[in-house]
């Protein structure tokens, strides 16, 4: 692949992180409202297709494939669409909201838990890049 074009990718990969992160502090300190909210959704889905594509352009480059999978596979996990399920969770939190605080802190806790997965997939990715250079050796 072209050095330069890889390069970019990176460099836009650390962008995408960087971006998470930001968005990730306004929202546990800054009271947002639903345009804010929206618009950070669509910030975190864009950093998530940017990672991917970084992810992918390390998968095309590395030779042994198996060996990719198998030293990233939380890395992998870490991208699956959980968006749905979270979806769900934010209903319950509106249902709790209604009926009362009988189950207040268990949705409260599943409701932020989209936040702490995005945490964990900057951490993921974080970490992935210094596997290369302190992982296990090969025999």
């Amino acid at each position: 692949m072209n050095r330069l074009f890889v390069r970019f990718w990176k460099a836009l990969a650390l962008v995408a992180v960087l971006a998470i992160l930001i968005t990730l502090i306004l929202e546990f300190t800054v009271p947002l409202t639903e345009g804010q909210i929206f618009l950070f959704e669509l910030i975190d889905l864009a950093s998530i297709f940017i990672l991917v594509v970084e992810l992918l352009i390390r998968y095309i480059e590395t030779k042994d494939k198996r060996h990719f999978f198998k030293n990233n596979l939380i890395l992998l996990v870490s991208f699956f669409p959980f968006g749905s399920f979270f979806r769900v969770l934010r209903a319950l939190k509106v249902i709790q909201k209604t009926i009362g605080k009988w189950f207040s802190k268990g949705v409260h806790l599943l409701a932020h838990s989209a936040k702490l997965m995005r945490v964990y997939r900057v951490i993921a990715v974080y970490f992935s890049k210094f596997r290369e250079k302190f992982g296990k050796k090969k025999k």
